[in-house]
């Protein structure tokens, strides 16, 4: 009986031009898309305290991470967090499109930390005592492509973007494992409201990925404003690759 009523249910909205699935869990499909996968390499770019790291050392079995977070204050708690794990490697290091130092905005929330300037409109999207730019340091910055032949690494499964607004400079910098098939699963965080001058506009963001050899696979976790998406997380598959089918319902 509970399956027929179902049934009934996904016939009729499927009339109506619409399609009912499960809710979507990001980390959930990431785990799925890379279930092949005994000892994935991650790269974790924007890894803050380590939250994210963390959890991906209890969703793969033998990841191997990479951690990168420029800021100093933040980088000693991932340090910390990290400390006991084999899995995961920390660099106080911000990933971007060259090597070399560059200026580093600090915010009041450090969560909120950028290559990228705030934008002067941004507290009337996200509110007062977040975006706004206290401080100014200088971090080391290197790519994903010198960074990965610097240390050996043939192939990237998974490359996690959260990186405030800077992501197209990550991508930038890992255009030559792009372009040669060499990351499989893209996790990143879109920004689609001024809150970061200079930030790519989502369009221009898809076309980028799309030209670096990826495809959408699903958007997650949107944060709304006045009932407009301002921010919102997705997941690219390259591609070619095979992705194993998702439960729907």
């Amino acid at each position: 009986m509970k399956g027929n009523m179902k049934h009934a249910i996904q016939e009729f909205f499927r009339k109506h031009g619409y399609e009912i699935h499960r809710y979507q869990d990001a980390f959930r499909n990431q785990q799925k898309l890379l279930a092949g996968v005994d000892a994935p390499v991650i790269f974790d770019a924007g890894a803050h305290h380590g939250c994210i790291s963390t959890l991906y050392c209890d969703l793969f079995p033998k990841p191997a991470i990479y951690a990168f977070e420029p800021y100093p204050d933040s980088f000693a708690v991932l340090k910390k967090r990290t400390a006991s794990s084999g899995n995961i490697h920390a660099y106080n290091l911000a990933l971007s499109n060259r090597c070399g130092m560059a200026e580093f905005n600090v915010n009041p929330s450090s969560a909120t930390n950028s290559l990228l300037p705030t934008d002067p409109i941004a507290p009337q999207i996200w509110g007062e005592g977040l975006l706004e730019t206290c401080g100014k340091i200088s971090v080391e910055t290197t790519t994903v492509d010198e960074f990965g032949r610097a240390h050996n690494i043939d192939h990237i499964h998974l490359l996690k973007l959260d990186v405030q607004g800077a992501e197209p400079l990550v991508l930038e910098g890992a255009r030559q494992y792009c372009r040669a098939g060499k990351i499989d699963v893209i996790y990143t965080e879109i920004i689609t409201m001024p809150s970061y001058s200079g930030r790519m506009e989502l369009h221009e963001f898809l076309t980028m990925l799309h030209e670096y050899g990826f495809c959408l696979y699903n958007f997650y976790n949107f944060f709304m404003c006045n009932g407009r998406v301002k921010q919102m997380d997705a997941i690219f598959t390259r591609n070619g690759f095979r992705e194993p089918r998702l439960d729907r319902i």
